[in-house]
């Protein structure tokens, strides 16, 4: 008899491709005026989310975009500012890709007795708003 099932929801189950942490990232620098392109994000996917954001703020034409449109602004202003529109914009991501089917699995794993757990990598406070308990 089955007792538990465990799933990794980000990159797999819920964003095959880790399609939601590449778009955050993308719409987080573009709401500053600073377009990322998709293969220096997808280079460093694995890192702490913070610690991309400085990987990626640490690359000299982008610290020169970011002087130009925010010259008031230090770098590492730049990087609090862009890591909080990132785990908005994450959150969001994932509740939009959650919706495309992870309720009914939700659903049809209700049984009696039956645990499980979702295992996901990124650093948000809203986890029920993406994956709802009920």
């Amino acid at each position: 008899m089955i007792k538990a099932i465990v799933f990794d929801w980000a990159g797999t189950t819920v964003d095959y491709g880790s399609q939601a942490p590449i778009i955050a990232f993308q719409q987080a620098f573009e709401s500053f005026g600073i377009t990322v392109p998709t293969a220096e994000i997808r280079a460093d996917l694995g890192l702490d989310k913070l610690d991309h954001v400085k990987k990626i703020m640490a690359k000299p034409d982008v610290q020169d975009k970011w002087r130009e449109k925010h010259p008031n602004d230090s770098i590492s202003q730049a990087v609090d500012q862009i890591y909080r529109r990132f785990q908005k914009e994450i959150v969001q991501k994932l509740f939009e890709i959650s919706k495309s089917g992870v309720g009914k699995l939700r659903q049809t794993l209700k049984l009696p007795s039956l645990y499980w757990c979702a295992a996901v990598v990124h650093s948000f406070s809203r986890a029920d708003d993406i994956f709802p308990t009920s």
